[in-house]
C-alpha cells in the first residue's frame, strides 16, 4: 500500500475510511436503544408475573370453552390481572429514565472526545481518535494517551505502558520502536505512523482494563441482585408448597363451603344462576384446580418485590442526569453509590486547590548575568512544543524566544523532577525541583524552604551544572477550595493531600484552604513502599510522591477500612485512579486519567463533589430505606405460605387481591416519597445490615396482621366470618406497612409528616372509594361490568361505602380488632425490632463480603 511520505492526503485517507481501516471499533459500547427496551421488558421478575397472567388467561379460555363460566368470572376475572398494572408502568418508566440517561450522558461524552494532532496534506489539523486512519502520521504529546499502535517516526520520550504490561516503570522510546494503543507519554514528544487501527489494536482491551473498577457492581446493586437470584429459589418453593399443601387440603376436607366463599358463591349466582355450585370439590375438577391456581399466583405476585429494582437504578439514573446537568459526568449507575460512601478523599494540589494557573513571584539569580539569563532560559523555553503550568507561567514572564538553537531535549521527568536541553553550543540547561538538583547542604536552601513555608514552589536552574537562578512560582488557590474543604470536614470525609511538590508548600496551601492536620505533612522521597503503611495515620500532606507511592497510600488506607475517592489528571495518577474506591479527574486531564475515572468534573472543578456526595447520600440512604418497604411483603408472604398451613382453607385464605391496597399506598407511594427525602446523612453500616433486619422485622408485623383475621374466622371462634377475615387481612396489613412508615419516620420533622399524611390519606381514598376492591379483595367480575354497566357492583360502590355489602357486614368485632390491631402495632413492631437485631448477620455479611471480592 502506498504511502506518503509525510502524512497521508485526502484522497488516501478517503480510500482507507472506504477499506474500513479507520480507529472506529466495532466492538458495542453501551446499551443499544433495543438492548435497553429488552432488558427492561424481560427482567426475571417480570417474566414471571407475565407468565402468571398468561396462565390465568389460559385458564380463563378454557374454563369458559368447557362451560364454566361462572369460574372464569370468580376466579379469573379482571382484578386478578391488577398487579399488571404497576409491573407496565415500571417498564414504561425504567425504559424512558434509561434511554434518556443514555442520551444525555453520551451528549456529555461526546463533549470530552479526544483530539488529536495529525499531518495530512502537509498540513497539521485535529482529528478525533475514532476519525483515524490507518497509516496517518500522528504527533503526540506529554500527557496523551496513544490512539492506535503505530512505529515512531521522530522524536523520543517516556511511555508508561502500564496499563498493558502491569509493569510500572516508564519505557524509553526513539524512532524505530512500536508504540502500543492505551500506553501514554509521559515526557516528550513523538510523531508516529499508524499501523493498526480500530479492532486489530488493544483499545478494546484497554477499555476493559481500565474500566475494571468502573464496571463493578456497586454493593447496592450486588445486593438487589443476590435478591433476585435468592428469589427465584424461594418462588419455587413457595409454589411447591402452596400447589401441593392447597392440592392435599381440598382431597381430604372437599367441602366446597370451606375453600368457596360466600362472597364468590354470590357473585357467581348473581351472574350465572344457571350453573349451580356444587357442594363437594376435589383438587382435579375444574373447581379445585381453579382455587389451587390462583392461590397460586396470589403468593407468587405478593413474594416479587416488583419495583425495587427499578426504582434503584431509576433513582440512580435521575440523580445522575441532574449532575450532568452541572457538569459532573458520572461514567455509569454504580459509581454515584461508590462516591456517596467514601469517608476518606485524596486530594491533589495542583488544580484542585489552585485553579491550576501560576505566575512567577520573583527571581534570585546567584553569580549569573540578569540580560544573559533571559535569552538562555527564554530559549530553554521555546525548545518545548508542550508546556503545563509552570512552563506557561515562565513564559508569561520570560518569553519563549529561540535565540539558541537546541541539539538535545529531554521533557520533565517525573521520576526525575527535571528538564533539560543541551545547546548546539554543548551549554546544558536543567530545571527542576531544587531538592534534585542540588546538595543537601546547599547555602541557598535556607531561602528555598523559607518560600516554601509560605505556600510557594521553587525552581532550580542550572546551567552548565552550576546553580544559576531560583525562580519562585506560585499558585492561585481556586475560589471553591476552602467552602469544599469545610464542607468535608463536617461530613466526616477525611482529606488527604498527595502532591508531587515540596510538602511545605502544599502545607502551607492546604492549610489556607482549611484542610484540618495541615501542618502534619511529610516528602515521601526515598521512603519504600514497605514503610508507608506506617504512615498514612500520622500524616495528611504528602509530598515529593511518586506515582507507585500514590497507588500504596490509597492501599493502604484502604487497609485501614477506610472507603478512599481519588483526584487525579496525569498519567501519574493512572495506578493510584485504578486502585481507588472512586475515582475522579477532569475535563482539562489526560486522556489516560479520564479513562480510568469513574467522575469527570466537566468544567474542572472540585467543588462539585459536595453535590456527588450529597446526592450519592441520599440516594443510597433512600433506596436502602425503600427497599426495606419492598422486602418486607416478600418476608411476609413467605411466612404466611408456610404459617397458614395448619388452616382448613390452608393458604387459599389469602388472595391476590389482598394486596393491593399495601401495594398502593404504602410500597409505591410511600416508597416514593421515602425516596424523595433529602438527607446528608453518611451511609453507615452494610446493606445487609441496615435493610434485612428491618425487613425481616416489618415482614413479621405484616404477618401477624395477616394471620390475626385468619385466627378470629376459625369455626370455634366464630369471632367473625370468613369473608370479613378476607376484608380485614386487607386491612390489617395495611396498617402494617403504615406502622412501618411512621417508624422509619422518626425523629418527624416536616417532610416525614408529609410523607405519612400522603399514605395515610391515600389507604382513605382507595378503602372509601372502591371498597369492594381494595378493602373485599373481591373478584371483579368482568361480565358484569359489560353486562351491567353503571349498575355493576364496582360503579355502585364507587364511593358508596356506607351501602357497600363489605362494610355492611362489618360487626363491632370487626371494629374492635381494627382499633385494637391499629394501637398495638407500633409497640408490637419496635418489640420484634429489638429481638431481630439480637440475631448475628454476620454470617451473611461474610458470604456479601466474599461476593464482593469476586
Amino acid at each position: 500500500m502506498e504511502i506518503s511520505q509525510v502524512g497521508l492526503s485526502t484522497k488516501e485517507v478517503e480510500s482507507r475510511k472506504k477499506e474500513g481501516l479507520t480507529n472506529k471499533s466495532k466492538a458495542k459500547v453501551g446499551k443499544s436503544y433495543l438492548k435497553i427496551v429488552v432488558d427492561n421488558v424481560f427482567t426475571v421478575f417480570s417474566i414471571v408475573l407475565i407468565a402468571i397472567a398468561l396462565v390465568f388467561i389460559g385458564m380463563r379460555i378454557y374454563l369458559i370453552n368447557t362451560g364454566y363460566p361462572n369460574l372464569a368470572a370468580a376466579y379469573f376475572g379482571i382484578s386478578k390481572f391488577g398487579y399488571l398494572g404497576p409491573l407496565f408502568i415500571n417498564i414504561i418508566i425504567g425504559t424512558f429514565q434509561e434511554i434518556r440517561s443514555k442520551i444525555v450522558l453520551d451528549r456529555l461524552k461526546i463533549t470530552i472526545a479526544k483530539e488529536y494532532n495529525v499531518i495530512r496534506d502537509h498540513l497539521n489539523a485535529k482529528v478525533f481518535s475514532e476519525e483515524l486512519v490507518q497509516d496517518d502520521y500522528v504527533i503526540l504529546y506529554a500527557g496523551e494517551q496513544v490512539p492506535a499502535d503505530g512505529i515512531i517516526q521522530e522524536g523520543e520520550g517516556e511511555v508508561d505502558e502500564s496499563i498493558l504490561t502491569g509493569e510500572s516503570e516508564t519505557v524509553k522510546k526513539k524512532p524505530g520502536d512500536e508504540i502500543l494503543s492505551g500506553s501514554s507519554v509521559i515526557s516528550g514528544t513523538v510523531k508516529y505512523i499508524l499501523t493498526k487501527v480500530g479492532d486489530a489494536t488493544y483499545s478494546n482491551q484497554l477499555q476493559k482494563k481500565v474500566r475494571k473498577i468502573s464496571g463493578t457492581k456497586s454493593e447496592l446493586m450486588r445486593n438487589i441482585y443476590s435478591i433476585i437470584n435468592v428469589m427465584s429459589i424461594v418462588l419455587l418453593i413457595t409454589s411447591t408448597i402452596v400447589g401441593i399443601t392447597m392440592a392435599i387440603k381440598i382431597s381430604a376436607y372437599g367441602d366446597a363451603s370451606i375453600f368457596i366463599s360466600e362472597a364468590t358463591k354470590k357473585l357467581m349466582m348473581d351472574q350465572f344462576p344457571h350453573i349451580p355450585i356444587p357442594t363437594t370439590i376435589s383438587s382435579t375438577d375444574p373447581y379445585g384446580l381453579s382455587v389451587i391456581i390462583t392461590t397460586i399466583g396470589a403468593y407468587v405476585v405478593g413474594l416479587i418485590p416488583t419495583g425495587l429494582v427499578l426504582m434503584t437504578s431509576i433513582t440512580l439514573a435521575v440523580s445522575i442526569i441532574d449532575l450532568a446537568k452541572n457538569k459532573t459526568l458520572i461514567q455509569d449507575l454504580f459509581s454515584l453509590e461508590n462516591l456517596s460512601r467514601i469517608n476518606c478523599i485524596c486530594l491533589d494540589k495542583t488544580g484542585t486547590l489552585t485553579d491550576g494557573s501560576m505566575s512567577v513571584k520573583e527571581v534570585k539569580y546567584v553569580g549569573f548575568d540578569e540580560e544573559k539569563f533571559k535569552n538562555i532560559i527564554s530559549s530553554f523555553l521555546g525548545s518545548f512544543e508542550a508546556n503545563n503550568q509552570t512552563s506557561e507561567a515562565m513564559i508569561a514572564y520570560f518569553g519563549k524566544e529561540v535565540v539558541l538553537k537546541s541539539k538535545e531535549i529531554n521533557p520533565f521527568s517525573s521520576a526525575k523532577k527535571r528538564s533539560s536541553v543541551i545547546f548546539e553550543d554543548g551549554m546544558k540547561v536543567e530545571m527542576g525541583a531544587p531538592e534534585y538538583l542540588l546538595e543537601k547542604d546547599d547555602p541557598n536552601m535556607e531561602y528555598i524552604n523559607s518560600q516554601s513555608n509560605e505556600g510557594f514552589r521553587v525552581l532550580a536552574i542550572l546551567i552548565d551544572e552550576k546553580l544559576a537562578a531560583l525562580i519562585t512560582v506560585k499558585d492561585n488557590i481556586r475560589t471553591s477550595a476552602p467552602e469544599t474543604i469545610r464542607y468535608f470536614n463536617e461530613n466526616g470525609v477525611e482529606v488527604k493531600i498527595i502532591s508531587g511538590d515540596n510538602p511545605l508548600t502544599v502545607s502551607h496551601i492546604a492549610a489556607q484552604c482549611g484542610v484540618l492536620g495541615s501542618e502534619k505533612y511529610i516528602s515521601l522521597e526515598g521512603v519504600p513502599l514497605e514503610d508507608i503503611p506506617s504512615l498514612v495515620g500520622k500524616y495528611v500532606i504528602f509530598g515529593r510522591v511518586s506515582p507507585e507511592q500514590k497507588q500504596a497510600l490509597v492501599e493502604a488506607l484502604q487497609a485501614e477500612k477506610k472507603k478512599v475517592a481519588m483526584t487525579g489528571d496525569g498519567v501519574n495518577d493512572i495506578l493510584a485512579l485504578r486502585k481507588a474506591n472512586c475515582s475522579i479527574s477532569f475535563e482539562k486531564a489526560t486522556d489516560a486519567a479520564k479513562k480510568c475515572a469513574q467522575v469527570i468534573l466537566l468544567d474542572n472543578d472540585f467543588s462539585h463533589l459536595k453535590e456527588v456526595v450529597t446526592q450519592g447520600r441520599k440516594v443510597v440512604n433512600n433506596i436502602q430505606t425503600t427497599s426495606i418497604l419492598f422486602l418486607m411483603k416478600t418476608v411476609a408472604i413467605f411466612l404466611l405460605a408456610i404459617f397458614t398451613i395448619p388452616f382448613p382453607k390452608g393458604q387459599s385464605e389469602f388472595t391476590i387481591e389482598n394486596i393491593y391496597l399495601l401495594q398502593t399506598s404504602v410500597i409505591a407511594i410511600g416508597g416514593f416519597f421515602v425516596s424523595l427525602e433529602k438527607t446528608n446523612k453518611p451511609i453507615e453500616g452494610t446493606y445487609v445490615k441496615n435493610v434485612y433486619p428491618k425487613a425481616l422485622a416489618s415482614g413479621i408485623l405484616i404477618l401477624i396482621g395477616a394471620l390475626l383475621p385468619c385466627i378470629l374466622a376459625i369455626d370455634q371462634f366464630h369471632f367473625t366470618t370468613h369473608d370479613n377475615a378476607k376484608a380485614l387481612i386487607s386491612i390489617l396489613t395495611t396498617i402494617g406497612g403504615i406502622t412501618v412508615i411512621v417508624k422509619m419516620c422518626i425523629p418527624f420533622n416536616k417532610y416525614r409528616v408529609m410523607t405519612i399524611g400522603i399514605v395515610i390519606g391515600v389507604t382513605l381514598l382507595l378503602t372509601f372509594a372502591l371498597p369492594t376492591i381494595y378493602i373485599g379483595a373481591r373478584s371483579w367480575s368482568l361480565v358484569d361490568i359489560q353486562t351491567r354497566g353503571l349498575d355493576s357492583e364496582i360503579a355502585r360502590n364507587f364511593f358508596f361505602w356506607k351501602d357497600n355489602t363489605v362494610f355492611k357486614t362489618f360487626t363491632l368485632r370487626d371494629y374492635l380488632t381494627i382499633a385494637g390491631y391499629t394501637a398495638v402495632a407500633l409497640p408490637i413492631y419496635l418489640l420484634i425490632c429489638k429481638i431481630i437485631d439480637r440475631i448475628n448477620f454476620n454470617k451473611l455479611e461474610k458470604i456479601n463480603a466474599k461476593e464482593n471480592e469476586q
